[in-house]
C-alpha cells in the first residue's frame, strides 16, 4: 500500500472512533490522551531513544500515533488485569485499552459498521521502506 493511501486508512479509521467518542466527554478525553501519549513515544521512538535505531520512516508521525491508538482499541485486551500488568503497559497501549473497556460498556461499536476499518491491515505500516 503506497504512503499517501496507507494515510488516507489510518484518517478514515480515526476519524471513525473519533466519531464512536463524540457523544462522550469522557471517552473524547481518553481518546486525545492515548493520541498524544502515542506521539509522545513515536516522535521518542523516531529520535532514537531510549535503545531504538533511527530510521526514515514510511508515515508521519501523527499517523503513527493514530495507527497505535487504533492498534490498542481494536486488540483491546478483554480480560481483567492486575495493576501490576497495567503498570507494565506504555501509556499510550493502557489509555487505549482504557477507551476500549468504556466503548464497550457504553456499548458503542465504532467499527461494526465500517468494514474498512474493523478489517483494517495492521502490516500497512513498513518501517524504513520506500514507497
Amino acid at each position: 500500500m503506497s504512503k499517501s493511501k496507507t494515510s488516507q486508512a489510518i484518517g478514515r479509521a480515526f476519524m471513525t472512533l473519533e466519531r464512536a467518542c463524540d457523544p462522550s466527554r469522557e471517552a473524547s478525553d481518553l481518546l486525545r490522551k492515548a493520541f498524544e501519549a502515542a506521539l509522545e513515544g513515536e516522535r521518542q521512538h523516531r529520535k532514537g531513544a531510549p535503545y531504538c535505531v533511527s530510521h526514515e520512516a514510511r508515515i508521519s508521525s501523527q499517523d503513527a500515533a493514530r495507527f497505535f491508538v487504533l492498534k490498542w482499541v481494536c486488540e483491546g485486551s478483554p480480560k481483567k488485569v492486575s495493576f501490576r500488568e497495567a503498570a507494565q503497559l506504555r501509556p499510550d497501549a493502557f489509555l487505549g485499552y482504557a477507551l476500549r473497556c468504556y466503548l464497550d460498556e457504553e456499548k458503542r461499536y465504532p467499527f461494526e459498521t465500517t468494514p474498512e476499518a474493523a478489517n483494517f491491515d495492521y502490516s500497512v505500516i513498513t518501517w524504513g521502506e520506500k514507497a
